[in-house]
C-alpha cells in the first residue's frame, strides 16, 4: 500500500508563513525531497553572490497492526532571517534560520499532528512542524 505524508511547516514570526511538502512512498519505503532556491546576498545585487534556501524532506512511513501509521521524518530547513532584506555592514554575514529534526511519531490514519515547535534563539520567530499520514486506497 501507498502512504501519502504531508508535512506542513508554520513559521511564526511578524508574518507567518506556511509551507506544505507532500510525499507518497510504499508502506515501509523511504520517501525523499529536496528543493533549493537561490536568491542574490544583497537584494539587487547578484554580483554580491548568491545565497541558498534549502528545504529537504525524508520520510519513512509503516503501517502498524494497530491501524496507526508510524512515520520517521528527517526535516532540513534553512532560510535568512526574518527582515534580512538590507545590505549587511561591510565583512558581516546575514543571519541563517536553521531546522534541523529528525524523529519518528505515531499517527492515525488521515488525521494532522503538530509534531514539533521550536524557538528562534535570537528573536520571536517560532516553527511547527504538522505530519499528516494518509492511507491510499
Amino acid at each position: 500500500m501507498n502512504i501519502r505524508v504531508e508535512v506542513t511547516l508554520t513559521q511564526q514570526s511578524p508574518d507567518e508563513l506556511e509551507k506544505t511538502v507532500t510525499l507518497v512512498a510504499a508502506d515501509g519505503q523511504p520517501g525523499m525531497l529536496r528543493t533549493v532556491v537561490e536568491f542574490p546576498r544583497v537584494p539587487g545585487a547578484e554580483s554580491a553572490g548568491l545565497e541558498q534556501a534549502p528545504l529537504g524532506v525524508d520520510v519513512m512511513p509503516r503501517i502498524l497492526d494497530t491501524g496507526k501509521i508510524r512515520v520517521r521524518l528527517s526535516v532540513n530547513y534553512n532560510v535568512p532571517r526574518p527582515g534580512q532584506g538590507t545590505e549587511p555592514a561591510k565583512g558581516a554575514t546575514q543571519a541563517r534560520a536553521m531546522l534541523s529534526e529528525t524523529l519518528t511519531v505515531l499517527l492515525d490514519d488521515g488525521k494532522p499532528q503538530l509534531v514539533s515547535q521550536s524557538a528562534d534563539a535570537l528573536g520571536s520567530r517560532s516553527v511547527g512542524l504538522t505530519v499528516k499520514a494518509s492511507v491510499l486506497k
